[in-house]
């Protein structure tokens, strides 16, 4: 029971709860611990149940999904719990907004629950590597480098998250692991770019002209959307006021830029802690 995936569901409507826990609890690697039909119920089931997962719809009665967002910062949980969206609402302003908030994946009602299932073990995968990483750097002690990989790729995702590129999009991978190919390059021509789309097509099974066209795709939306909203953060590591948008090449050399900066800037507090 221990090995189980832990999931709570969170949504008003009863036929779709019951569709949907059956449909889990025939997973052999998943259990569903609750249901709870609105955010404040969900709230207490979470600090009670402590599931790993949580399935949680945006729009519910009494507190909606933002709302039950906000308040998880506030029960400081030994454990908080990962969040996948539902909703029928695919604005970006609401997608930005739940990613900001903590939200690993954001998905579309109606959807596949095959392709929700799949996602739930993928988050909980990488989450869980996550953990056991920091565990083990934290035992240890050990500034490794991998410990100083890890905390580098962490820098990558919050910068990326931050560009308004959410885990749902394909490019979303696609960008963050070239970033990190990237980090050992003090600059990134034609050439290296291909050899990085080459590795991470293999990786994928699939070919560079998806890869590049992954990423493109998702920082023309990420530049769309925050561009519209005063792009604050965007404006972080792109300028604004050029009126042509960066290529591939450019953000991801401007991306692993900052990222060591930060990386510099962790390695001097820490000297000085």
């Amino acid at each position: 029971m221990d090995d189980l995936i832990s999931v709570l569901i969170a949504d008003d409507n009863s036929v779709f709860c019951d569709v949907l826990c059956e449909y889990l609890n025939r997973c052999d690697d998943i259990v569903v611990k609750g249901v709870a039909r609105d955010g404040l119920e969900a709230l207490k089931m979470i600090k009670e149940l402590l599931p790993e997962i949580v399935v949680l719809d945006l729009i519910m009665p009494n507190l909606d999904g933002i709302g039950v967002l906000e308040r998880i910062s506030e029960m400081h949980l030994k454990r908080e719990p990962i969040f996948v969206m539902l909703t029928a609402i695919g604005k970006d302003i609401f997608i930005q907004k739940t990613i900001e908030l903590g939200a690993e994946y954001y998905i579309l009602k109606p959807f596949d629950i095959d392709v929700l299932v799949s996602r739930i073990r993928q988050i909980h995968k990488e989450k869980t590597v996550a953990r056991e990483k920091m565990t083990a750097m934290t035992v240890k002690g050990e500034k490794s480098a991998e410990s100083e990989k890890y905390r580098f790729e962490h820098i990558i995702t919050g910068l990326i998250k931050g560009l308004g590129i959410q885990p749902n999009m394909i490019g979303y991978h696609y960008l963050r692991e070239a970033v990190i190919l990237s980090m050992e390059n003090k600059s990134i021509h034609n050439s290296t770019m291909k050899r990085i789309y080459t590795e991470i097509a293999e990786k994928h099974h699939t070919s560079t002209k998806n890869i590049a066209r992954g990423i493109r795709c998702a920082v023309d939306n990420a530049y769309k959307v925050l561009r519209c909203a005063d792009g604050i953060e965007l404006n972080k590591v792109i300028d604004l006021n050029k009126e042509k948008k960066p290529t591939n090449v450019q953000l991801i050399t401007l991306l692993a830029e900052k990222a060591r900066l930060e990386m510099k800037l962790h390695e001097k507090n820490a000297r000085i802690n």
